[in-house]
């Protein structure tokens, strides 16, 4: 591991980060890629920045990315902010642990490894560690370093992560207290900078630092080429005063007369005494006048020249005669000048259109500002979020004509900052937990989710046709399989699996039976009245039988686990209607709650409709897929996917409390067909697609 460091002043000051994010291949500055994630974890006094490079292009390397990001911190956040050092070290083995692990499965082949550099930075103490691909830059007191040097042209000081079970990084320690300027980016900016001039960074103003790595990566069309630049320097007056070889020129030279030197004299040798001036060598007197014209000779006779003047070497020469060229030259010389001419004159004339155009778009920009102002004063939500709206629609389309993208860009962050603060939204960070073959599945034949009261977190998926009951392990990012389709757990094979519901331990069911699983992890089964032969929309449970949804009749059927009667429906047909739009079904142990295709939920107790809740939702949901009611919790949670969303609502009033969203940089909220939370824990958990997620669930503000 190279570890590098100097000391430490005695006077330390607090810097201020200036963070700008960049992406080249968009040709934009303020985006933040997938691959870099700026926070301010625990004590919200240090700043964490890192970037992530796929050592090679592929259709997984963005998912790679991510997991070694989510590793990094799950390593930074365990080894705790006291050492940052450790901090930092820790989470590149959680990261190269993660990643090795992933590919371990590929056996002799080797995997695409992963390039992680990381920034932190707490006070005056800065520390920048890098692994792999990757590029940092660090301009400080002690002038230029980069990692890895920029004269290998990119090419890695260490091992990739997920290469080898061990890693060695690079870290480096630098004192932030007189100014610090940090530059993260991937190696095809490294190798670029190796040919290119790298002055425009010595600035140490990360705007401009951002907009020229832009610069580079699009003028050689760089298919990737992004980062992040960190400052505590701004502006001009904060210029970096670093000596470098090209700015010899502006040393100052001390005068010495008429004499003066254009470099001065070598320090430590002796001035030499002046030396002795010589006279010029002065040629005789010679005639300046015109051929013909009088002039006295020696003897002072005047006479009349009648031979020619004489060639007089020291004689000024008559200027204004233009060469003697062909005419044709003449010609294509006249051409050349009108053509500099002409392109001159469209030179100003599009100078002046492309003033006019920029003066236009920061009008435009400013009506936006006044706009957004304006309808944050509103009072009623819906009012403000139809003209943010509006302002933002406005936006995009200034933010097409490619003009002004960093005050755009701060723009569109105020925008959804007040549009966010409107909806009530709260930004969250999802986490993937496994990933799973790829199922669109839809009601009543879909996966399902469920947290336990041990607990565990238990899936009910489907491999090729049969279903199953399967347990998630977080730490491996695998499902296990506890009991599925044509399993024993008396003396006959279970038949086709319809849901996922607790009954003391995981409990599925098929048409005439209920299997649960143990605490000592044995299956038992209950015999139940026959089920319908259909599958139903959905299934839930309470403490005297089985509930089961068909929006196809509308109704809801119930099986008593005790007295063997059949299958009776326990809705009336004054419910039929609402019924046949709903498209999943919860417990919490007292209400059976129903969510509707419209977004209302409709609360059920003894077979008869009860509470409805229609939550003012800003906009609207508008294709809700789950709902999740968990027991002895006020909440509802229903899941609004096409919307990337997911709304926490209070039971007792329909109120909604929380608008959960994807923060900037983070996983979108994709589709979810199943939901389910531990408040206790402060989790939520949901099944797309493609995988499982986790969420962390925030606080009630009051409660």
């Amino acid at each position: 591991m190279a570890f590098a460091t100097r000391s430490r002043r005695a006077a330390r000051a607090e810097p201020v980060w200036t963070v700008v994010p960049f992406d080249a291949c968009g040709a934009c500055v303020g985006e933040i890629p997938p691959a870099v994630a700026i926070e301010t974890p625990h004590d919200r006094e240090t700043l964490l920045v890192l970037c992530a490079e796929a050592e090679q292009a592929d259709p997984d390397a963005a998912r790679r990315c991510l997991l070694a990001l989510d590793a990094f911190r799950a390593g930074y956040d365990a080894a705790g902010p006291r050492m940052l050092t450790n901090a930092l070290i820790a989470g590149m083995e959680e990261a190269n642990r993660a990643l090795y692990e992933r590919h371990a499965p590929r056996g002799m082949h080797r995997p695409a490894g992963i390039g992680l550099v990381a920034l932190v930075a707490r006070g005056a103490d800065a520390y920048v560690i890098q692994a792999g691909p990757g590029q940092a830059l660090i301009v400080g007191a002690e002038g230029i370093t980069a990692l890895p040097p920029l004269d290998s042209h990119g090419q890695p000081a260490s091992a990739p992560l997920g290469g080898l079970p061990m890693i060695e990084p690079d870290l480096f320690h630098i004192d932030a207290s007189d100014g610090l300027f940090v530059a993260l980016c991937i190696s095809a900016l490294g190798r670029v900078l190796s040919r290119e001039d790298d002055s425009p960074l010595l600035a140490c103003d990360a705007a401009h630092a951002a907009e020229y790595l832009v610069s580079l990566g699009t003028r050689y069309r760089l298919p990737q080429a992004y980062g992040v630049v960190c400052s505590t320097m701004g502006g001009v007056a904060r210029q970096s005063a670093l000596p470098r070889g090209d700015d010899m020129a502006a040393w100052s030279v001390p005068d010495t007369g008429g004499d003066s030197f254009t470099e001065s004299w070598p320090a430590g040798l002796p001035i030499p005494a002046e030396p002795a001036r010589h006279s010029r060598y002065a040629p005789a007197p010679v005639p300046q006048g015109d051929e013909g014209e009088p002039r006295w000779d020696y003897l002072g006779e005047r006479a009349r020249l009648s031979s020619p003047s004489w060639n007089d070497p020291h004689r000024p020469r008559r200027a204004g005669h233009l060469p003697q060229l062909p005419p044709r030259l003449w010609v294509l010389a006249g051409g050349f000048l009108l053509a500099l001419a002409l392109a001159g004159l469209i030179g100003v004339v599009h100078s002046f259109a492309a003033h006019r155009a920029n003066s236009a778009t920061i009008h435009e920009l400013d009506g936006i500002a006044a706009a957004r102002a304006q309808a944050v004063a509103l009072g009623d939500p819906q009012a403000q979020y139809t003209a943010l709206t509006a302002a933002a629609g406005q936006l995009e389309r200034v933010a097409a004509e490619g003009r002004q993208t960093k005050r755009i860009a701060q723009e569109r962050q105020a925008l959804t900052q007040a549009i966010d603060m409107t909806t009530g939204v709260t930004r969250v960070t999802p986490r993937p937990v496994a990933s799973l073959p790829h199922l669109d599945g839809g009601p009543g034949n879909h996966r399902l989710l469920l947290a336990g009261d041990d607990g565990t977190l238990y899936l009910f998926d489907r491999e090729k046709n049969d279903w199953g009951v399967y347990a998630v392990n977080p730490a491996t990012q695998k499902t296990d399989r506890l009991f599925t389709t044509g399993n024993v757990a008396n003396k006959v094979p279970a038949g086709d699996l319809r849901g996922l519901l607790w009954f003391g331990g995981p409990a599925t069911t098929d048409r005439t039976r209920l299997f649960a699983r143990t605490a000592n992890g044995a299956w038992g089964e209950l015999p139940i009245p026959a089920l319908a032969e259909k599958r139903p929309t959905a299934i839930t449970m309470l403490s005297d039988g089985l509930y089961l949804l068909d929006n196809t009749t509308g109704a809801i059927v119930r099986v008593p686990f005790a007295n063997g009667n059949g299958a009776q429906p326990w809705t009336t047909d004054a419910a039929s209607a609402e019924l046949k739009t709903a498209v999943d079904m919860s417990s919490d142990g007292q209400t059976i709650w129903v969510l509707l295709g419209d977004g209302r939920v409709r609360g059920f107790v003894g077979g008869a409709p009860a509470q409805l809740i229609a939550a003012p939702v800003i906009p609207p949901l508008k294709e809700p897929s789950a709902i999740a009611s968990p027991a002895s919790s006020p909440y509802l949670y229903l899941a609004d996917g096409a919307q990337g969303r997911i709304v926490r609502i209070r039971k007792a009033d329909g109120r909604i409390v929380q608008v959960l969203r994807a923060a900037d940089g983070a996983p979108p909220i994709t589709p979810i067909q199943s939901l389910t939370v531990d408040e206790a824990k402060g989790t939520l958990w949901y099944v797309t697609a493609d995988g499982i997620v986790t969420v962390p669930l925030p606080p009630v503000r009051g409660a």
